[in-house]
């Protein structure tokens, strides 16, 4: 009886053990679904609370993998936004660039940026000392002038009228360097359409870009923090009235019959804007006109413009004309046959002219920023330039500004033919920070009275407050407050009006263009 009850155990025991088995082979063990020893596979997969289970976990997945998804772009939105306020040299550290080719003009480029942060800084120099940098070095008897930023070549450094004729020249040349290879090369049809389209582009690529900086003002001049001796208007109550009066400024600006040079009172720099639209559209007329011409007597005929031009004391369409030249000049180097070595032979003979040639154009360099120093105040009794300044023609001896501005307009011409003559000149203007001065250079220009008048005041004069409390020379805190608080914030400002406003404006010319031309010419 016993081993009866034993037999049956074992019996029992077995097949346990082997249903046990069997429902092991269906076990997932990432779910614990079908782990039961005790049922069928058959079924768990007709078991509903098992289908329900496995709907509900599949249903939930998708939801969380969508809810990933869409936090995940949420979140790379709003790094790109935030990306847009950062300058670009900070967010290319994580999202490299690649590096621009610089073309054989770029040095052009640089020049450009370097002469807008030198506006910057006669400006903000003006706004805390007045006209006192502006005089010639020993031009008044002591305590006057002796400040060593009033020496010559060091007052370029803050010079605002040689950068701005600088400015004209450097636009006569670009704006007509592409055109004149189709001239060149005969192809009318492709000059027709680039002369086109810069004209239809040129006022938009000029005047867009002004609202951001009279809109900034605006705001400023409401929350009455807008104040300093380049602020020539006055606050209104509302906002809406200094928008109005902004709106007004910009319309001004981009009215081509207004002839009165008007200043914006926000703004004043933004004065040049008009007159180098016109000076553009000369430009492109210029060249069109004069596009059958033959090549020399294109240029006698420029050279015969510019004469006139500043015979009757139009400094501004002389600088521009001349742009011209210097650019024609430079295609007919690019396409010359003839070398020195062909010319001369003899190799030594080579070498010493090429040295003759490059120390003649190097003191030519030196010379174009020696009389780019002669200053706007006190230029007929300043030392090193009264013979300079009595050599002056009798249309430019009514004032000292007339004065700098003949000196200032052959120096800026003489400065490019040396930079174009003598490339190891042009290797400082080619350097990665210049270059991108260069790209920020119009932003900089229209955007540096607003931040000086906005914020660079306040914050430089608590600085020249706290050195002379401290019993050291103010100046000293002005010019820490200009290197290193002033300028990062307007390199920042000026950035993201480069990147967003001034980028933007180009490209919203270009799509209006395609927009609105046949397509036949596109």
């Amino acid at each position: 009886m016993v081993l009866a009850s034993t037999h049956s155990y074992q019996l029992m025991e077995t097949e346990y053990s082997d249903k046990l088995t069997e429902s092991s082979n269906f076990c997932d063990t990432e779910t614990n679904i079908g782990c039961s020893p005790l049922v069928d596979n058959d079924d768990l997969e007709n078991c509903p609370a098992l289908q329900f289970h496995d709907s509900f976990m599949r249903r939930n997945r998708s939801i969380l993998f969508t809810f990933i998804t869409k936090l995940r772009s949420f979140l790379c939105n709003i790094v790109i936004y935030l990306g847009v306020l950062l300058p670009s040299f900070i967010t290319n550290i994580w999202h490299p660039q690649q590096a621009k080719t610089l073309t054989p003009t770029a040095y052009l480029n640089g020049l450009r940026g370097i002469a807008a942060y030198s506006v910057f800084w006669q400006h903000f120099m003006t706004e805390f000392y007045s006209s006192e940098p502006n005089w010639g070095w020993h031009a008044r008897p002591p305590p006057h002038d002796r400040w060593l930023i009033q020496f010559p070549f060091l007052s370029l450094t803050h010079s605002g009228f040689f950068p701005v004729t600088t400015f004209f020249v450097l636009s006569g040349f670009v704006l007509s360097y592409g055109p004149l290879r189709y001239v060149r090369s005969h192809n009318h049809e492709r000059l027709l359409i680039s002369l086109s389209s810069s004209v239809f582009r040129r006022g938009m690529r000029l005047f867009l870009p002004c609202i951001t900086p009279l809109v900034f003002a605006a705001i400023c001049i409401w929350m009455d923090v807008y104040k300093g001796h380049f602020f020539f208007g006055h606050r209104q109550p509302t906002l809406g009235a200094n928008l109005r009066d902004a709106w007004g400024y910009w319309e001004r600006l981009v009215n081509f019959l207004d002839t009165t040079g008007f200043r914006p009172p926000s703004d004043t720099p933004l004065y040049t804007l008009p007159v180098e639209f016109k000076g553009s559209i000369l430009v492109f007329l210029c060249v069109l006109g004069l596009s059958r011409v033959k090549p020399w007597l294109r240029m006698s005929s420029l050279a015969c413009l510019c004469y006139y031009s500043l015979s009757k004391g139009a400094w501004e369409t002389f600088l521009f004309l001349a742009g011209i030249i210097l650019a024609e000049m430079r295609h007919i180097r690019e396409d010359a046959k003839f070398s020195l070595e062909h010319l001369l032979k003899d190799e030594e003979r080579v070498r010493y002219a090429r040295r003759a040639i490059n120390t003649f154009w190097v003191l030519i360099f030196v010379t174009s920023l020696y009389t780019a120093s002669i200053p706007v105040m006190g230029s007929l009794v300043a030392p090193g330039f009264r013979t300079l300044a009595s050599w002056t023609p009798t249309t430019f001896q009514v004032s000292d500004h007339l004065r700098a501005a003949f000196w200032c307009s052959n120096s800026s011409i003489a400065l490019i033919l040396s930079l174009e003559n003598f490339s190891p000149l042009q290797r400082p203007f080619a350097s990665r920070l210049v270059q991108y001065l260069g790209d920020i250079s119009f932003s900089l220009y229209v955007f540096h009275v607003p931040i000086i008048l906005a914020i660079g005041r306040y914050l430089t004069q608590s600085m020249m407050d706290g050195w002379t409390r401290a019993g050291w020379d103010a100046s000293w805190g002005w010019m820490v407050g200009g290197y290193l608080v002033v300028t990062p914030i307007l390199v920042w400002v000026s950035d993201i009006q480069w990147r967003v406003v001034d980028e933007g404006s180009v490209r919203f010319a270009r799509w209006f263009e395609g927009w609105m031309v046949v397509e036949d010419d596109k």
